[in-house]
């Protein structure tokens, strides 16, 4: 029982002034003479105390009216368990971030410690769930059925283990909210809290979060938790276009200068590559280290730059691409002095580091073919697959009967016949943007005027083609062409290097120009070896395995062995770069994006002045709604009614006896 107006129990205490009465000894009420007295003075009456009480029954009869009638302006009422103030029923969703950023020993800790302070604050009827989040949300404990159980909560709080991806702050929170509207409709809550725990690291996501409306009935509440340590981060920038290089970048985000920062290079646990240098405050460096320094290591290598205090992104992984030679597919006449093959044969030895050089087809597809002459349709076919998964092709027009042959394999309408020279001819209006002449983009290397062509095929070509022109003979006859056919790319020349056509192959830009062939097999290699951890984030079903064989299930950075049905690869799997960075969001930039947060520095308040709100609502809303006050009110009034017929008879009496 409760009272809506208990002060006025203090009236109770007016028990005692029936009790008093009764013990006092009242004088005579009729007085008679007698003679003998006369002479007496008079002495005032003293009123002495019974030794015992009289009129007991009556005295109760007043003490109970008196209760009654201050129970009754109490106003009294009874809390039933279904209006109990614990049963106010407030959802909370824990959203803990468990992203890269996170993995440090002192901000792990203070994480685990925010979020059990605010399990300590929920109320048994309350709601909770507990999600944790980096680029993807994660269910970690769901929403309580029944009586809301704290230590199962900071248990699962307690093994909470952070990740090594990018975290995603604005998708965690949309996702949140949309789950958190769904059990408040559920359980028909009026409100509902996100407690959120974060470094708050801008990932520069925030324009998700303009883009929905948040809900009016769901408050944010943001615990930031980060380190206090300086930080210098290295990060892997990826090898250069030619590959001969590792890039790296160094970044010290910190206040003050840091001195002799060392980077190193290791592989098979040996240093194999150093660096020292300084770096100012909120500066970063280049540093690229040139491969051809390093030894090979088909297990890839290690960078490392020392000392920092912030050692989750102090360390990166690379792998270089294994230099296999490439593998080209020679069509045409066999090798005779002076032809076609007899060059390439020149060029390419057997036992070449380079490259293997066929006249066979072999399993696989090769990485350049050579086209010297007609060919059969079923071959026309075979080598234009070959193109589309990525292999180059060059077809060098040696005779006019090749229209059939040219339109079927490029899909393109030509019409080839032998050109017109009185002389030669020689290269004009080279593209040199293609990758095939880049090498030549040097003032020192773009004279072509030293190689003359005494023989070439006129191309007359429709007008909608989707052809590229990278040369051109004097005469503005097409020289060399390009045609982009899936991943891969055919090269048509109207010429060729045979000693009859020309003289590329006795020219020093022989070499070159060859090589720019065979390194364009790379550039359609779809063999990824470097990786962020975001990019692919389901490592684990991809046949991962460590240097021993042993499936990874866990994938965090460092070398692995990607193991497929064609063959097995090296990868190296490094940090997301965000992961390192030491700019934070502000709250107030959330609050912009249209969320209901509510400030740091009133969270502890904001739960208990929550329920004590509730609390005082429903006790008064119960309190009215009762009608017990009426009762003892009335109980008041029987007790007075008895009180008054009791007393009159006893007064009645009391005269009778005493007359």
């Amino acid at each position: 029982m409760s009272f809506l107006a208990a002060t006025f129990l203090v009236g109770t205490l007016a028990v005692a002034a029936p009790f008093y009465v009764h013990m006092i000894r009242r004088s005579p009420s009729e007085h008679f003479s007698f003679s003998t007295l006369r002479f007496l003075e008079p002495s005032p009456e003293t009123v002495s105390s019974r030794s015992r009480l009289q009129h007991i029954f009556l005295m109760l009869l007043r003490m109970l009216a008196i209760i009654l009638l201050c129970m009754a302006f109490a106003r009294p009422y009874f809390i039933s368990q279904e209006m109990s103030p614990g049963s106010s029923n407030i959802a909370v969703l824990f959203l803990v971030d468990q992203s890269a950023s996170m993995n440090q020993a002192q901000i792990q800790q203070k994480l685990k410690q925010q979020v059990k302070e605010r399990i300590d604050l929920l109320h048994p009827e309350d709601k909770a769930a507990i999600y944790t989040f980096d680029k993807h949300l994660t269910l970690k404990k769901d929403f309580n059925e029944t009586i809301l159980k704290p230590a199962e909560l900071k248990a699962t709080t307690e093994s909470l283990k952070p990740g090594w991806n990018k975290s995603d702050i604005s998708q965690a929170l949309i996702e949140a909210s949309e789950k958190l509207l769904r059990v408040m409709d559920e359980k028909k809550l009026p409100k509902a809290d996100i407690e959120l725990f974060t470094d708050l690291q801008d990932d520069g996501e925030l324009e998700k979060l303009k883009q929905i409306s948040w809900p009016e009935n769901i408050n944010l509440i943001i615990h930031h938790t980060s380190s206090e340590q300086s930080n210098c981060a290295l990060h892997f920038n990826g090898l250069s276009k030619d590959k001969s290089k590792a890039l790296f970048k160094v970044s010290n985000q910190s206040e003050i200068q840091v001195n002799n920062l060392k980077l190193s290079v290791t592989a098979k646990n040996k240093e194999v590559y150093q660096a020292t240098f300084n770096l100012p405050a909120n500066q970063e460096t280049l540093i690229n280290v040139n491969l051809a320094e390093l030894p090979d290591s088909k297990n890839g290598y290690t960078a490392t730059i020392t000392p920092d205090k912030h050692n989750i992104d102090n360390q990166v992984y690379f792998v270089t691409p294994e230099n296999k030679p490439k593998k080209i597919y020679y069509i045409g006449p066999n090798a005779a002095p002076g032809n076609t093959l007899f060059y390439l044969s020149q060029l390419f030895p057997e036992g070449n580091p380079l490259a293997r050089l066929t006249t066979k087809q072999s399993r696989g597809k090769p990485d350049l073919i050579i086209i010297d002459g007609k060919i059969s349709t079923t071959t026309n076919s075979l080598l234009r697959s070959y193109i589309q998964k990525g292999a180059t092709a060059l077809l060098l027009l040696n005779d006019a009967k090749q229209t059939e042959q040219l339109n079927t394999l490029t899909n393109q309408q030509f019409t080839v016949s032998d050109g017109t020279v009185k002389d030669y001819q020689m290269l004009s209006s080279i593209d040199y943007d293609h990758w095939l002449f880049q090498s030549f983009i040097d003032p020192l290397y773009k004279d072509f005027s030293s190689i003359y062509f005494w023989k070439y095929r006129h191309l007359e070509v429709a007008q909608n083609n989707e052809l590229r022109f990278l040369a051109k003979f004097e005469n503005r006859s097409p020289a060399v062409m390009s045609k982009t056919l899936g991943k891969g790319e055919i090269i048509i020349m109207s010429s060729s290097w045979h000693k009859e056509d020309s003289q590329l192959a006795v020219n020093a830009k022989f070499v070159p120009f060859m090589l720019s062939l065979l390194n364009a097999a790379s550039r359609h290699d779809s063999t990824q070896q470097n990786f962020d951890i975001a990019d692919l984030p389901h490592f684990s079903k991809m046949g991962l395995t460590d240097s021993k064989g042993l499936a990874i299930k866990d994938v965090k950075p460092g070398i692995y062995q990607l193991n497929s049905a064609e063959n097995k690869t090296t990868i190296a799997i490094n940090l997301s770069a965000q992961e390192s960075s030491t700019k934070q969001l502000n709250e107030q930039v959330i609050t912009a994006s249209g969320v209901n947060t509510v400030k740091s520095s009133k969270l502890a308040e904001h739960m208990k002045e929550r329920h004590n709100n509730e609390e005082m609502t429903q006790e008064l809303t119960t309190a009215k709604k009762s009608n017990l006050w009426q009762y003892f009110l009335i109980g008041a009034l029987i007790f007075i009614a008895i009180e008054s017929i009791v007393g009159h008879f006893t007064h009645k009496r009391m005269t009778l006896n005493e007359s």
